[in-house]
């Protein structure tokens, strides 16, 4: 009795240990270990319109969470912005027609010939100038140059209610001096015969560019320039050598001190405003700060490989007193 009892006391502590020993249990063998795989999370690619309305969303969510005042400082920062710093144009720029209207018909178109009957040989222009109550034409001695009758043509043009044809005095051509290239006429009576064709008498005639202010004795380069005149390339009739006036502008390309040199004491100018034979004895203006000046007279054509430049006298030159 006593060997059985000890074989079930040696059954009841052994069996239990060897179902529980890991070499027996099958579960705790290696190969049967599910081995843990880590998840990766796959972010899905928005579509544009999905980016989009989170964009608006995020800046709508920032607009609520600024103050209601942003908006109204902003405004007024900037309205105070646009108070301290004014949009004006460049007062040194002739681009205007009111600048330049009160002077269009103070310049004529000359005609000169060997008699009075051939007068509509077609030269230059010239300006009009009253000087001590007589009344004169400024224009280049080479426009004038030998010709024994000259006129001057203010035609009518457009609804302007001043010109005529007048006759010039050719027997005393008068200048400032012998150094430039100007010759100043007195205008003496419409053409004998033309009565027709003149819709002002002389002393009515447009004479404010006697009076305008003079530009600076030397103008910068850069500085605007408007050329007034009648030049080659607008003539109308080839057979009576009739054409318009024209208009050009550009800048003051470069100073021709070579004038200096001759015993003038300020240089001429070079400028890029278009000028054609017939431009000679016109008018330049520039402007400056204060408004339209007078430049000088237009008078020669430079011409380089490629590229034309006008020649103005300076009309400090020109009025220069030996």
């Amino acid at each position: 009795m006593k060997k059985y009892l000890t074989i079930l006391f040696l059954i009841a502590f052994t069996v239990p240990s060897v179902a529980l020993a890991s070499w027996w249990n099958p579960f705790t063998w290696k190969i049967f270990q599910r081995k843990e795989v880590p998840q990766v999370q796959v972010e899905i690619e928005k579509t544009p319109e999905e980016k989009i309305n989170e964009l608006q969303k995020q800046l709508d969510d920032l607009k609520k969470q600024q103050p209601a005042s942003t908006s109204t400082t902003t405004t007024q920062v900037e309205k105070e912005t646009k108070k301290t710093v004014p949009v004006t144009d460049n007062p040194a720029v002739v681009k205007t027609q009111s600048d330049i209207n009160t002077y269009l018909t103070g310049v004529a178109a000359i005609h000169c010939g060997i008699d009075d009957n051939s007068w509509n040989i077609w030269s230059g222009s010239g300006s009009l100038w009253k000087i001590d109550k007589t009344f004169y034409v400024l224009t280049n001695k080479h426009v004038i140059g030998n010709q024994v009758s000259c006129y001057i043509d203010i035609g009518q043009r457009g609804d302007e209610k001043i010109g005529g044809i007048y006759k010039l005095d050719t027997q005393n051509v008068l200048s400032w001096n012998t150094k430039t290239d100007i010759a100043v006429l007195k205008i003496m009576y419409p053409k004998s015969g033309w009565g027709d064709l003149y819709f002002a008498t002389t002393q009515d005639l447009n004479y404010s560019i006697s009076t305008m202010k003079l530009c600076a004795t030397t103008m910068p380069v850069g500085s605007s320039v408007m050329i007034i005149g009648y030049p080659a390339f607008a003539v109308s009739s080839p057979i009576q050598k009739t054409g318009f006036r024209t208009v050009t502008d550009g800048i003051i390309s470069a100073h021709d001190t070579n004038t200096t040199v001759d015993g003038l004491p300020y240089a001429d100018y070079y400028v890029s405003a278009k000028m054609d034979g017939g431009n000679s004895g016109g008018i330049a203006l520039s402007k400056d700060k204060d408004g339209l000046c007078l430049l000088g007279i237009p008078t020669w054509l430079s011409f380089g490989d490629y590229e034309t430049q006008g020649m103005v006298q300076n009309i400090h030159n020109v009025m220069f007193i030996e």
